[in-house]
């Protein structure tokens, strides 16, 4: 008997919700919740930069906004700037390449090959997506750049594209992987049968069919790279991102400069995403 209300209750209450006016409620609460938490700040800081640009809107104090901390003060903050994105985009296209090297070959193993070990392989592709990437940056500086390893690479721009290229070629791999996953090795094979090579078979038939998993393994490797400040910070030696800027002007109290190089910065990885997406959507 009571069973038998609960089960009534259930399916009044299942009825209720499924009603559209709560569904819509529910999904409006979800998209503002999203948008207050997701969103917000990063509005709000191309906000903060436009209303301390000139000065400070509280003193107006003109030495408190982003024109004089960013292109008049001697700290040298926009020649430090410029110097800092030409890194940071070269590290981010240089393992994005690398990632893609590394990536797309190890994706196609992981799908195809059936043999003993590869869940393992499968396994230790993901331990770079969770291990700390400062604790990651000094596993790598301490194997490849101090002298309680091998002290092959030094600390600078080359250990800084090694250790992003640690941990963004899962990026790749598992976007490869997963595409390949649901792909029909059929029409490869067919390629093959009319006379195609095995480079020109995958040029013409697979890499069209996984394309979309590749920008998407592409974009998170360079946004990923883009955005790294933690590893950076264990191997970068003389060279400086523009993540690790922005972490020395608010550590120096330097805020409106440090939202002016944010917002400079979150703009750079719109575009790049942009322009991946609009690959991604290309015909051959």
């Amino acid at each position: 008997m009571l069973r038998g209300k609960l089960r009534v209750l259930v399916l009044k209450a299942d009825e209720a919700l499924s009603a559209k006016p709560v569904r819509l409620i529910g999904y409006s609460l979800i998209f503002i919740l999203v948008s207050f938490v997701v969103f917000a700040p990063i509005f709000y800081i191309f906000y903060y930069t436009w209303r301390w640009w000139s000065y400070s809107p509280y003193t107006y104090d003109f030495t408190e906004g982003v024109q004089y901390q960013f292109f008049y003060s001697t700290a040298n903050v926009n020649k430090n700037f410029v110097e800092s994105l030409i890194n940071s985009l070269l590290v981010a296209a240089t393992v994005t390449v690398i990632g893609l090297g590394v990536g797309i070959p190890i994706g196609f193993f992981l799908a195809r090959k059936r043999v003993q070990g590869i869940t393992i392989l499968d396994t230790l592709t993901n331990v770079p997506l969770i291990v700390p990437s400062s604790a990651l940056g000094f596993a790598v500086y301490l194997l490849w750049g101090s002298s309680k390893g091998l002290s092959l690479v030094a600390p600078g721009l080359w250990l800084i594209i090694l250790t992003h290229a640690v941990f963004t070629s899962p990026y790749v791999i598992r976007s490869v992987h997963a595409q390949l996953l649901n792909y029909d090795i059929s029409l490869e094979e067919a390629a093959r049968v009319l006379g195609a090579s095995p480079l020109k078979a995958f040029t013409t038939v697979t890499l069209p069919v996984i394309k979309p998993g590749v920008i998407s393994g592409a974009i998170l490797a360079f946004t990923r790279s883009l955005g790294e400040t933690g590893a950076t910070l264990v191997v970068m030696g003389p060279v400086q991102t523009v993540p690790v800027l922005i972490v020395d002007l608010v550590e120096q109290h330097l805020w409106p400069a440090a939202a002016f190089s944010a917002s400079i910065l979150m703009l750079i990885s719109f575009v790049f995403t942009i322009i991946f997406k609009y690959l991604a959507t290309r015909t051959y």
